[in-house]
């Protein structure tokens, strides 16, 4: 078989995502095996059903586990049967950028504890955890974590996704020694009270938490209710002078609006002086709505003093079920939309449910230009198709959130 340079390899295999095609490629020519290979372990889902057949396979060939640059481990709540094997399998990964650990998909109500792992098992956690490589940590449904693990990476990681609950501040972690801590970059908060883990939150505010995490450039908060979201807006002071997008998740509770309460369900939140914001993102998660509501119109008309650096307003209002009600300030959000220099685009995403009884995406969109002329009249407003979020890395292991 004639030899390919590797650039031209390189540019072959970067046409092919099916990983059928990438192993049909392996098998025709030696020249593909070792890049195709690569390609196909670059990421490794270690799940219940499969930990010891994959196990068995990164033992009869080791030189796999170098492969592997993003790891998920979707596991049961007391994996006693697999706790051996999988500590051998992750062992053999040396060079892992990103971690997500989950308790078994399609049982959203139960956690993945690592009281229920072995000393073997968390000992090779720890392993996986000090590589000098990694670079992502996400932890979700999780619960009876050690607070030096969360702490160590906020402290080492560029990214940090946590959904846990019962941190244990007693456990003592020796981790290996990093050449160089990556500043935290991005940080996700789910399902996040500090009213109902006040370990969580008490983690975040401490000093070396904040002291690692100067250089936080996007916050990703998602509240499960109303009261919590007020409460859980309490952290974000705390990552304001770098934070650069900010994006908040209200679920439906939260945005959910009844005839008889128009919209009561909006959180009065304040937002805190963000100097470098760039980008706000707010989104609703909720099958129906009744249009764009007075108290979101309030909080947008504050924004002018708080994001002064504000370039792009992004907010997902779910489904649209009525017309726009009687907004008293839509007059003092325009104002504002116009008072901020930098402002370029303010999205309204939307879902429309068009009937006999209900209005089209079209008037929707007619009665928010008409309910804020001025930023209508600077062509700042955009209305796009509502398509369909890509699941993000923790997407498919969680029920409660997707981005």
């Amino acid at each position: 078989m004639f030899h390919l340079p590797q650039e031209i390899v390189d540019l072959i295999l970067d046409e092919i995502d099916a990983q059928a095609d990438l192993k049909t490629l392996t098998l025709l020519s030696r020249t593909f095996v070792v890049p195709g290979q690569s390609r196909l372990f670059r990421t490794l889902t270690l799940a219940t059903g499969t930990m010891v057949r994959l196990s068995d396979h990164l033992s009869q060939s080791p030189h796999i586990g170098p492969y592997v640059r993003d790891l998920y481990l979707n596991l049961h709540v007391r994996p006693d049967d697999i706790q051996a094997p999988l500590a051998q399998a992750i062992q053999l990964l040396s060079k892992v950028n990103r971690v997500t650990i989950s308790a078994l998909s399609g049982q959203p109500w139960l956690f993945w504890s690592w009281n229920a792992c072995s000393k073997e098992l968390q000992t090779a956690l720890i392993s996986l955890f000090s590589l000098p490589t990694m670079r992502s940590l996400a932890l979700v449904r999780c619960c009876g974590l050690p607070a030096a693990l969360i702490s160590h990476a906020i402290a080492c990681y560029e990214e940090v996704i946590l959904q846990v609950t019962d941190i244990d501040v007693k456990p003592e972690i020796v981790f290996g020694k990093r050449s160089e801590a990556k500043p935290l970059r991005h940080l996700v908060l789910l399902d996040y009270s500090p009213a109902a883990t006040p370990d969580v939150h008490a983690l975040l505010l401490r000093p070396e938490a904040k002291a690692a995490s100067a250089h936080l450039q996007h916050l990703e908060l998602a509240f499960p209710t109303p009261l919590r979201a007020r409460d859980g807006f309490d952290v974000i002071p705390d990552y304001a002078p770098s934070l650069q997008q900010l994006t908040v998740t209200f679920y439906r509770s939260a945005f959910y609006v009844t005839i008889a309460h128009s919209f009561s369900g909006f959180p009065q939140v304040k937002l805190p002086a963000l100097p470098q914001l760039r980008t706000l993102n707010l989104r609703g998660q909720v099958s129906s709505f009744s249009s764009v509501p007075d108290s979101l119109l309030l909080f947008i008309a504050g924004l002018w003093s708080l994001t002064p650096k504000l370039e792009l307003l992004d907010i997902d209002l779910g489904g649209i079920t009525e017309s726009l009600p009687n907004a008293p300030s839509a007059s003092a959000a325009d104002e504002a939309l116009m008072r901020l220099p930098h402002l370029r685009e303010v999205r309204f995403t939307m879902a429309v449910t068009s009937s006999t009884f209900y209005p089209d995406k079209h008037q929707i969109c007619s009665e928010i230009r008409a309910c804020l002329p001025r930023a209508n009249a600077a062509g700042i407003l955009s209305f796009p198709e509502s398509i369909p979020k890509q699941p993000t890395q923790w997407d498919a292991m969680s029920h409660l959130v997707v981005f």
